[in-house]
């Protein structure tokens, strides 16, 4: 994989802007983003080299110039990748992913955490590869005040049940637990929103659903439900408060005919504040991430499945209008991952695309917060536009299933050993 940075001209900016382009041979994508105390911007996500996944981090300071990258690759992993990154208050960097057997291909649950400085400070890898049931970390992860460590996503034993783990700062494993609902469920970003609780955006069946978890045991503290046909792919925490906004997708609350951006803001409790859509007439759009700055201005990702026009979007703290949109050339995306976003120290923006249906670029960029970056970065565009519309939804709390419990017949998995290798770099300008 190689990669290069490139730096914005942005008249009278005191901070330094940049594009940063990775591209491989076959496929090159970031996952996600997360920005460490000093302004160091991380991306994690995964490339092909030798016909399998390679997980990959990658840091790089305030001004562009890579730091360290480092990929996993080694002992009977056959492949691996990662999907999320957190930072704790360490600055130690925190990614979260699966890992796949190199002999049944298997997919395990695999936590890796980085010093600050690229050193490997331990890993974790949990599953079943006796009984053929996967766990994979597709979902998120966060770390709380006490830098304890949840990770979410998904275990596929008769049926997905939705995967929530909690380790503690050294690595060592809390809990393991399954949550369960109408359908086929998936639990993705996790937010603490208190200092016993956490927050999980899911998703189950057709329907959106916030979950408050006690940190100490994960179990189900308050649970909300919205449909139908709603989803929440990811959340964050309004700051100085314990609200939390969800971001997924509305089928029928949007734009008429098409699936529109659906944000819900709720307290600690789980009551609704309000519901807003974000959409583009003619055009299917989901909510991919959501970052909160300090002033309370909302930032999100739009993309549609598989490849199309994507759009960074800013909000006011209310959500009651747009401050400014861009629109983004085309962006490759599933229905949950693909794109990351961050915000920094100083209220920047951090955020990465897969760029096109070849898979083989990816972007990262850091860009101001007044919205002005337009601009061609090779054969990444991004233009001024007012294609997006923002409007109230009406979806309906709904009854639902939110059980939970242990994961049983799951163990530590030996037979995945890990190892981390520097990932060679070419650096060049776009």
């Amino acid at each position: 994989m190689s990669i290069s940075t490139k730096l914005l001209s942005i008249s009278g900016a005191s901070e330094k802007y940049w594009v940063m382009k990775l591209t491989s041979t076959s496929y090159a994508l970031t996952e996600s983003v997360a920005v460490d105390s000093s302004g160091n911007v991380v991306t994690v996500g995964y490339y092909s080299e030798g016909g399998a996944n390679r997980a990959f981090a990658l840091m790089a300071d305030s001004e562009g110039s890579i730091l360290w990258a480092n990929r996993v690759q080694s002992g009977s992993i056959r492949a691996a990748e990662f999907y999320d990154v957190a930072i704790d208050s360490n600055d130690n960097v925190i990614c979260a992913g699966t890992a796949h057997n190199n002999v049944s291909n298997d997919a395990g649950a695999l936590i890796v955490s980085y010093s600050n400085a690229g050193s490997t400070n331990w890993r974790f890898q949990y599953g079943n590869t006796a009984n053929g049931y996967t766990a994979e970390l597709t979902g998120g992860v966060a770390v709380d005040s006490d830098d304890n460590i949840y990770a979410s996503g998904f275990a596929n034993r008769a049926g997905h049940l939705g995967l929530f783990t909690k380790l503690n700062s050294s690595g060592t494993l809390q809990y393991w637990n399954n949550h369960q609902g109408d359908g086929q469920i998936y639990v993705n970003k996790p937010i603490e929103i208190n200092a016993t609780e956490m927050a999980l955006a899911s998703q189950d069946s057709s329907y959106g659903n916030w979950r408050c978890v006690s940190k100490s045991n994960g179990s189900v503290a308050h649970s909300t439900s919205y449909g139908p046909t709603a989803e929440f792919y990811d959340i964050a925490k309004v700051p100085s408060t314990s609200d939390s906004i969800a971001l997924g997708v509305t089928e029928n609350q949007g734009i008429s005919g098409s699936w529109s951006a659906l944000l819900m803001s709720f307290t600690e409790n789980g009551v609704l504040n309000w519901q807003k859509y974000l959409g583009v007439s003619g055009t299917n759009f989901r909510g991919r991430d959501i970052a909160i700055d300090s002033e309370g201005n909302i930032i999100v990702v739009l993309a549609q499945d598989g490849v199309g026009t994507g759009y960074i979007v800013k909000l006011n703290s209310s959500a009651t209008s747009i401050v400014w949109q861009k629109k983004i050339n085309s962006i490759s995306a599933n229905r949950e991952r693909g794109t990351g976003l961050e915000i920094t120290p100083n209220d920047d923006i951090c955020f990465s695309l897969v760029l096109g249906s070849n898979l083989n670029s990816s972007y990262l960029l850091k860009v101001p917060s007044d919205g002005e970056f337009a601009g061609t970065y090779s054969s990444l565009v991004i233009s001024e536009t007012t294609d997006v519309t923002l409007g109230t939804a009406a979806h309906s709390s709904i009854s639902a299933n939110n059980q939970t419990g242990s994961l049983s017949s799951y163990a530590s998995l030996s037979d995945y050993s890990t190892g981390s290798a520097s990932l060679a770099t070419t650096l060049y300008d776009i």
